[in-house]
């Protein structure tokens, strides 16, 4: 069953790929994928059903926030919307609820962990030739027909198959995280090393995404190693890799980032299409928010609600996890939101803090990382139902039941007897 389970880790470089679209509806290949592994994980996850488990303050305040997303459904202006967006939802739950449910109870849970990371890193891989393809094949020419304004095209930016460069950037971000632990513990060549992590930072940089160059810089200065050798390397190469392209200046990648960086903090941000929308987003937010602030607007409804107030492009949302959860959910689902981050990073770190000095540490560690760079990346854009989220919560979840289960205790006891013995 795990390897079916690694398929979810592979496809999701291409979850945007659709087999409906009704309106604001679409079914992609990765649901149904998803959907019928949590079936037969379901139905013929035997031993999971034997255990006697003690309640995870994790996955309880998931089902309260999924239930409370439910009852939010009915007190929304337009249904369907509401509908669409509890699908989404749900579906993302169910991709946790497989991964979690197959691999925190694993034996030797840091090889499932490895593979899994192994096989995230291979799809990012993928999905970086895919967008090398479509930026010479149709990025190019409209560089040499339009200059500097073509930076709002996706066949400019890095997006894989995404529809969003912010989250295509966080996506990629998961698996240079992923790429530098599992490098660090020595489960990647040096050579093969060298080489994704060049194309990695990369491709983060060509995604223009002001906020994926936060998460860069936050990441590699805070978060990429304990290590001071390997740190220190892995800035080097970003450095290296963002100067030769600011001082090469490939089809004008100096002017289209110096642009998009200055236009933050100069009066030009009014002529930046992405901030003007930003700030309007957030105007409506705020707006929305104070009409009902206990519980919301209802799921699904900000372009619904906001169309009120402006005439909104298709496609408008809030540009930030947490606006769309206050304006939506209200204050009680930003709660219930905030709370699993909250609960997560707390017990990440105590578990990092107990096995600080085991070789499995290195675990923790990442995830500890990888919710933060989430948290950086929510202010910016995605949404609760993103699915990178809930892959990451999903292996934190795991990994914490894992160190903290008899299991992981023993094999620690085990160690330490075989280490006496030796001695």
């Amino acid at each position: 069953m795990k390897k079916f389970i690694y398929l979810l880790f592979l496809l999701l470089s291409i979850r945007m790929i659709e087999l409906v679209n009704i309106g604001d509806f679409s079914l992609k290949i990765i649901d149904i994928i998803t959907i019928v592994l949590a079936c037969i994980t379901f139905v013929f996850d035997t031993q999971h059903k034997k255990r006697e488990e003690k309640a995870n303050s994790i996955d309880i305040f998931l089902m309260l926030y999924i239930v409370y997303s439910l009852v939010n459904v009915f007190i929304a202006g337009d249904k369907t919307l509401a509908y669409s967006d509890f699908y989404r939802l749900i579906v993302s739950f169910l991709a946790y609820y497989v991964i979690t449910t197959n691999f925190r109870y694993s034996e030797f849970y840091e090889k499932v962990f490895i593979k899994a990371s192994k096989v995230y890193i291979s799809g990012a891989i993928i999905s970086i030739a895919y967008s090398i393809y479509i930026f010479y094949i149709k990025g190019l020419p409209e560089i040499k027909a339009f200059g500097l304004n073509a930076i709002n095209s996706f066949n400019v930016r890095f997006t894989g198959l995404e529809s969003d460069a912010n989250t295509y950037c966080m996506y990629l971000m998961i698996a240079l995280v992923m790429l530098v632990k599992l490098y660090e513990v020595k489960q990647i060549s040096k050579k093969k090393f060298l080489f994704t992590i060049t194309i990695m930072i990369l491709s983060i940089i060509l995604t223009f995404s002001r906020s994926g160059l936060i998460m860069l810089v936050v990441y590699l200065v805070f978060f990429s190693s304990e290590n001071l050798k390997l740190k220190l390397r892995v800035l080097t190469m970003a450095a290296i890799v963002f100067f030769i392209l600011m001082f090469t200046n490939p089809y004008g990648f100096q002017d289209i980032m110096l642009g998009r960086l200055t236009n933050v903090f100069t009066t030009n941000s009014s002529q930046d299409v992405s901030i003007y929308l930003r700030k309007m987003y957030y105007n409506i937010t705020v707006t929305e928010f104070k009409s009902s602030p206990i519980i919301g607007i209802g799921r699904g409804n900000f372009a619904e609600i906001g169309s009120q107030y402006f005439n909104l492009p298709e496609g408008a949302n809030s540009q930030g996890v947490f606006y769309q959860v206050a304006c939506e959910l209200g204050i009680i689902g930003l709660f219930l939101f905030c709370s699993i981050l909250i609960i997560t990073l707390i017990k990440l770190h105590k578990v990092a803090k107990i096995y600080k000095n085991s070789n499995y540490s290195w675990m923790s560690e990442l995830d500890f990382s990888l919710i933060i760079l989430y948290i950086i990346s929510s202010l910016f854009g995605n949404f609760d139902s993103t699915r990178e989220f809930w892959y990451i919560l999903a292996i934190a979840s795991s990994s914490i039941e894992y160190f903290y289960s008899n299991k992981f205790e023993q094999r620690i006891v085990d160690e330490d007897v075989k280490l006496k013995a030796l001695e």
